[in-house]
């Protein structure tokens, strides 16, 4: 054979054998290290580790681009769960991953025992759930088991430690260590310490490095290889770390875990790593191998301004300053932001590693309005938002969820997260606005999320919100208690349980309808938790003072007067004002600024208290204290009569009536003063009231009309109350933006009366920026005919009052507890007539208009 032709035929079979050679198996690293953090308290020395750990690898011939290294600011749950999506892609059977995370770790849920967390920069130290920045170790082993199942070899390293003032505790740093302790099939672990243990640092190790890092790096180089065979397996590596470790922490304890096939080989050793840790330790400072600090940014802004033209450096430049000043959409600024620039930077042709990180950086800034609104939902278990949250950030935030979704798309691991986030806004802001018999459906929108999200802290709280305003105690504790799952450790999961179990009747061993006792039990755990939280304080004060919060929980023969007192008294250290703060509120003002507001608020409260404690100290025989609390109130209401807030005083003396009913008359009769000079100061005031004003005082006056019909009608002259509410309902109003909110029946027989009366309070602009005012003169002659024995004629004030509820709020449903009282105070009512009426206007049926 010719022998050229024979070396031809053995080079095509060269070929086709090494075309038949499975690929040689490759090494890739995830490495995380976080010394810094924005709120949490730091580490010194875990980036350092996180370097050294990556260094280590590189002696192994591990090309620098099969590592990912995340240090402090860079370590975010979108960079690396994108990282970890990436690789699950790229890596093949028999290839090895290291997971390697050096930082904080800490429990703040109870889903499972694998869920403790791995904190991320960005974690809140008020709440780890609030901003979603933390890995859970369930996830992760999803991850993990997903690539072993692939027959990839996956090495999980953490040394994480956990220092004083994190949300955990005690129980944060052993049940995380046991959580990272369990056994994983098929994952080899390698742990800085035990339960109950904490990860050390200190500049002796390395010049500054963590003790169990330190001897890792320095077991697989080489000083872990017992028998001098030049490899270190994992069972060579568990001697060396336990002898070094240990000894080296005394007297603290630490002892690392290592979990796996002792035979399992992680290192090669060679001279040349022998020979530099040598030379390490002998300096005392460690190697640290050259990173890009940071990561993708640099090297992509370089190939960005090497290969691109001057309009698109540009216009990167400018979609980078948009992200860094926050103007993310067009609803921070229509003409110059992140979203449009990065449209058009992405219509045109650029390298695909500046298209992933204007992802990643647009998508993590497009979350953040999402993120401020849902902030207390998220870290405290809310199922309701803050009364200054504005309703107009919600649309803008559904529609940048939206934009995150359309950036990363339906496979991507965030997307099922953003839309159940999103489902929750939409629930609160639906478009376009349902009437009132659809409301019902809206709650399947937090189903949804459900669906999409199962353990998503907000969900719960919402749905158990949900259903309390509907009078499903069951439902509402079931998702309550969800929340207190998640959320073992805040105050507010506790105070939302604990609402709910007041609308349970229980009976204790005396056969005596008392609160639930998870009721005491979890609002004195919120004080437990935080002694500056009001809200348990005084639920206490009430339950001890009557036996029950909600009229919706008939218990009536449970009382503490003591215990009430000194919860009140707590309560009351929260809203005392001082009499230059009263003189320094404007209590008149609709558009108040929030500390007015604020100011209100604690005034109203200061002097209900005061009016109880008053009761409750007469009632247990302590004359002077009782005095004093009545001396305290009366020169409180005097201070801010100068001011034109007599309806403060009015709701006050009404808090006396209701507890110290045998002197209702006395101050009945005062409330009726306040009433009319605040009518004879509000005439003033319309008098020299602007236009843009005008409308708003007509509407004050005519609050103050019904405020003193209904005050005569309560001291029964019903001459005189028939006679203002007529000049009440033939009282015009003028034309500007009024929202009604009459809805019968919303609020039980003290608000009701509270709010009949205090009129004032209820004429303030609502989220949306309307007027609202919330209870129709029209039910006020409904309630003045029954006082007169006039059933048939009050009969058609009642029909007036539900035709203005109808065709101001929309046909909706009318809530029981107004029908209740009606029915059990007034014995004149035709019971079945007044139901009839009601359904006419309210039906229950499934086929509302």
């Amino acid at each position: 054979m010719n022998r050229s032709i024979l070396f031809l035929l053995l080079g095509c079979c060269r070929l086709v054998a090494l075309a038949q050679t499975p690929a040689q198996p490759n090494t890739y690293a995830l490495i995380i290290g976080l010394s810094e953090y924005k709120e949490i308290v730091p580490l010194q020395f875990a980036d350092r580790d996180a370097t050294a750990f990556a260094g280590f690898l590189t002696t192994q011939h591990v090309p620098e681009a099969n590592i990912k290294l995340f240090l402090n600011q860079e370590a975010t749950r979108l960079n690396i769960l994108d990282e970890l999506s990436s690789l699950t892609q790229t890596l093949n059977p028999h290839d090895r991953f290291y997971f390697y995370f050096g930082g904080h770790g800490d429990l703040e849920a109870k889903i499972g025992a694998e869920n403790a967390l791995l904190l991320l920069y960005y974690s809140y130290k008020s709440g780890y759930f609030k901003g979603n920045e933390y890995l859970q170790l369930s996830e992760l082993k999803s991850w993990f088991d997903a690539l072993a199942k692939k027959q990839v070899e996956v090495i999980f390293i953490a040394d994480a430690c956990h220092s004083g003032g994190l949300i955990g505790g005690k129980d944060g740093v052993s049940k995380t260590q046991q959580a990272l302790q369990a056994r994983w099939a098929g994952i080899t672990k390698l742990l800085s310490c035990r339960a109950d243990e904490y990860s050390l640092e200190g500049k002796q190790w390395g010049g500054g490095r963590g003790l169990f890092s330190y001897h890792l790096v320095n077991g697989l180089t080489g000083r872990a290889d017992a028998n001098k065979d030049k490899q270190v397996s994992l069972g060579e590596l568990e001697t060396y770390l336990t002898s070094n470790v240990v000894k080296e922490a005394n007297p603290n304890v630490q002892t690392p875990v290592v979990l796996g096939d002792a035979g399992q080989l992680l290192a090669t050793v060679s001279a040349a790593g022998l020979v530099q840790l040598a030379d390490e330790e002998q300096r005392q400072v460690p190697v640290i191998t050259e990173v890009n600090l940071k990561g993708d940014n640099e090297r992509a802004t370089a190939e960005l301004m090497s290969k691109l033209d001057t309009s698109l450096v540009n216009t990167y430049k400018r979609f980078t300053k948009a992200l860094r000043e926050k103007r993310v959409s067009v609803y921070d600024d229509s003409t110059d932001n992140a979203l449009l620039h990065y449209r058009r930077l992405t219509a045109r042709s650029i390298p695909a590693n500046l298209v992933q990180l204007m992802k990643r950086n647009l998508g993590a800034g497009l979350m953040e309005r999402e993120l401020d609104i849902m902030r207390e939902s998220r870290i405290k278990g809310k199922g309701f938002f803050d009364r200054y949250t504005d309703p107009k950030k919600f649309s803008p935030a559904i529609a940048n969820l939206q934009e995150v979704m359309n950036l990363f798309g339906p496979g991507h691991f965030l997307y099922n997260n953003l839309k159940a986030r999103q489902l929750i806004l939409e629930y609160f802001n639906p478009q376009p606005a349902p009437s009132a018999n659809q409301s019902a459906k809206r709650k399947e929108k937090l189903f949804e999320g459900l669906r999409l999200e199962p353990n998503m802290v907000s969900t719960f709280a919402f749905l158990s919100t949900y259903y309390r305003v509907r009078d499903n105690a069951d439902s509402a504790i079931y998702y309550s208690d969800k929340v207190l799952d998640l959320l073992p450790n805040q105050t507010y999961a506790y105070l939302n349980s604990a609402s709910n179990y007041m609308f349970l009747k229980y009976r204790d061993a005396n056969n005596k309808q008392v609160p639930h006792p998870k009721v005491i039990q979890y609002l004195e755990k919120c004080i437990e938790l935080d002694p500056t939280f009001l809200q348990p304080y005084s639920m206490l004060g009430e339950l001890y003072l009557v036996g029950k919060i909600f009229n919706g929980q008939d218990t009536i023969e449970f009382h503490d007067y003591p215990k009430s007192i000194y919860y009140y008294e707590k309560a009351l250290t929260f809203h005392e004002m001082s009499e230059d703060s009263l003189l320094r509120t404007d209590f008149n003002n609709a558009s108040a600024s929030n500390k007015d507001l604020d100011n209100r608020m604690h005034f109203g409260l200061q002097n209900k208290y005061y009016a109880i404690l008053y009761f409750l100290h007469k009632a247990t025989g302590n004359l002077k204290k009782s005095t004093d609390y009545l001396d305290k109130l009366n020169r409180k209401i005097d201070i801010v009569s100068t001011v034109d807030a007599y309806l403060a005083g009015v709701y006050n003396m009404y808090s006396l009536c209701y507890y110290d009913k045998p002197n209702n008359a006395v101050y009945l009769k005062h409330a009726l003063d306040f009433l009319k000079g605040a009518l004879k100061k509000s005439g003033e005031n319309l008098k020299i009231a602007s236009k843009e004003d005008k409308p708003l005082l007509t509407l004050k006056y005519r609050e103050l009309l019904k405020g003193i019909g209904a005050t005569n009608r309560s001291v029964k002259n019903y001459t005189e109350a028939e006679a203002v509410l007529r000049q009440a309902l033939a009282y015009p109003i003028l034309d500007f933006p009024v929202k009604i909110s009459l809805k019968l029946g919303e609020y039980d027989l003290n608000e009701f009366s509270g709010r009949l009366l205090s009129g004032d309070y209820r004429i303030a602009k609502n989220r949306s920026g309307e007027y609202e005012y919330r209870i129709d003169a029209n039910a006020e002659m409904f309630l003045l005919k029954l006082d007169q024995n006039m059933p048939d004629e009050a009969m058609g004030w009642l029909e007036k009052a539900l035709q203005n509820s109808v065709y101001e709020k929309g046909n909706g449903v009318s809530s029981k507890s107004f029908t209740e009282m009606i029915l059990k105070t007034y014995k004149n009512v035709d019971k079945e007539a007044y139901m009839a009426l009601l359904n006419k206007y309210f039906p229950h049926t499934a086929d509302k208009k």
